[in-house]
């Protein structure tokens, strides 16, 4: 049976201090719709010992949408570095969304703030936001070439230090910000695991929107707009993200329509 681990945030468990509540809900109802059979549990920084868990193999660690320079606070290095560790020699899977995939890039740039991590599971840069406010947006899927339309909210965009964009062993772009032409969500390969970085929020789609109204009254007017953009292609978005959560076969062999 495989487990579920969604990071909850810092300090004891059910405070959800640095958590986007959207990101970490939108994620826990596609992973029960996804793996069906699978537990799925809340982690905070208290509980992130990846030494105390069984099976790595079918286990997958998911970092939501937040404040990652609140998780700096409180997830130890000596953490990170076991996370890696159950990555890389374990077998385990992560995937990081927005400050997740923030956080678990080797060198990530938020405006004027770089920063470099001594233990990370990305070689390249994670670079944002590369909009300044939340907006929805185009993207294309590289495997099917379709374009799916996705709501960034401060999200970032992925490059390698090199500035150019391709793949290599390690890593392996998914999908393109279409506008841009910029890596929107990679899939790096470490070890005998596997991590997915997106930029974009794929786990929020156009019922989500209403929630995130509060927080940018200013644009209600183009929530409207936004919504029937996310409308248009949630089923291909449902599709491409229950891939994600499928990280050993539907990513390298899914055939999506």
């Amino acid at each position: 049976m495989q487990t579920v681990r969604l990071f909850s945030g810092t300090s004891a468990p059910g405070v959800y201090n640095g958590i986007c509540m959207e990101s970490l809900w939108g994620l826990k109802r596609v992973a029960q719709h996804s793996l069906p059979t699978s537990v799925i549990t809340e982690c905070s920084s208290i509980e992130l010992h990846p030494e105390k868990w069984e099976s790595a193999k079918h286990s997958l660690l998911i970092f939501p949408g937040g404040k990652c320079s609140v998780w700096d606070e409180s997830v130890s290095e000596k953490q990170r570095k076991r996370i890696i560790h159950y990555v890389e020699e374990n077998g385990g899977r992560l995937i990081g969304i927005c400050a997740g995939a923030y956080w678990w890039t080797e060198h990530s740039r938020y405006e004027s703030r770089q920063k470099t991590r001594k233990f990370s599971l990305c070689s390249w840069e994670c670079k944002g936001p590369i909009f300044p406010e939340i907006a929805v947006v185009e993207i294309i899927w590289m495997q099917t070439l379709k374009k799916v339309n996705v709501l960034v909210n401060l999200g970032g965009e992925f490059m390698p230090r090199c500035g150019k964009i391709q793949d290599s062993e390690e890593i392996e772009v998914l999908a393109l910000y279409t506008e841009r032409n910029t890596a929107a969500i990679i899939r790096s390969r470490r070890g005998k695991g596997e991590a997915i970085l997106s930029g974009p929020h794929l786990e929020l789609g156009s019922t989500d929107l209403e929630p995130l109204k509060k927080g940018f009254p200013h644009l209600a007017e183009k929530f409207q707009d936004m919504q029937k953009m996310l409308e248009a292609t949630d089923g291909l978005r449902l599709k491409y993200l229950h891939s994600c959560f499928n990280l050993e076969t539907a990513v390298r062999d899914a055939k999506l329509a």
